[in-house]
């Protein structure tokens, strides 16, 4: 492996002396993510398999695994920092509903909520004032519809048609009213999410009780009992041993994972 690496850092670099053309930074990054993240997850986890257990067979399932790995922790990841989002939405549609209530504007609803929300919504909303003042044709349901888009969250674009419809007729006053109302469903559907959540809480922590007794088995006959699988049948074995295994860990995040649900297992 390491051997592999020089040559490629070698090819690398004559390949820049030559001067051939390098792919920009975000292709590279997205190429490293979707492949090479991957690659080394998987030979990485093969590698270390098959020397806990002293065969490749073993090693195989964990490669596979492996490879899934980068992708799986991406994803949880993600949906974690979409979770934060989804919650900072919401309050401000809460917060907008008050102030469009006490008759604020939009401008200024924006501008309070700039100094009230985390990051990267303040710096969002605080781009939307400048490009209000220096962008002709600036609109702020465009601006928030491009924002629902960005971050993947619907509720922007709803509040954006709500507040277009409030400026055709109803001003302030029915800007508050549809967002009490989008408030109050969005704190229903957080309500409905979170009982999900305790419906897959069992059946979560026995996915995990099995996981951890399968993969204590594997480590014990990996160490205690070792000298039994030194013969090609007890190779086999562990082979089959740790690809039942893998395959039970797909199996509970199949299982325990809900699309409407962020975060996963």
């Amino acid at each position: 492996m390491l051997v592999l690496l020089l040559f490629a850092a070698l090819f690398l670099l004559l390949y820049t002396l030559a001067g051939g053309p390098l792919p920009e930074i975000s292709a590279a990054r997205n190429i490293f993510h979707r492949f090479a993240l991957p690659v080394g997850c998987a030979a990485g986890s093969f590698v270390l398999a098959s020397l806990v257990f002293g065969t490749p067979l073993a090693g195989l399932p964990w490669g596979v695994a492996g490879w899934f790995l980068p992708g799986g922790i991406r994803g949880f990841l993600g949906a974690r920092r979409r979770s934060v989002w989804r919650e900072a939405a919401r309050n401000f549609i809460v917060s907008a509903a008050g102030m469009y209530a006490a008759n604020r504007t939009t401008p200024e609803v924006v501008e309070t909520a700039a100094g009230e929300l985390p990051d990267p919504f303040s710096r969002e909303f605080q781009q939307m004032l400048a490009d209000r003042r220096y962008v002709s044709g600036f609109r702020f349901p465009d601006a928030f519809r491009g924002l629902a888009e960005k971050y993947g969250l619907p509720e922007f674009a709803a509040f954006a048609e709500i507040v277009e419809a409030s400026e055709r007729a109803g001003g302030p006053r029915a800007a508050a009213r549809g967002l009490e109302r989008l408030g109050v469903a969005l704190r229903q559907r957080d309500r409905l999410l979170a009982e999900r959540v305790k419906e897959l809480a069992e059946p979560k922590v026995a996915g995990y009780v099995v996981v951890i007794l399968l993969l204590a088995g594997l480590f014990f006959d990996a160490t205690s009992l070792r000298g039994y699988y030194a013969g090609g049948a007890g190779k086999a074995a562990l082979g089959l041993a740790n690809a039942v295994t893998v395959g039970v860990i797909f199996m509970m995040r199949a299982f325990t994972s809900s699309r409407d649900l962020e975060g996963g297992i």
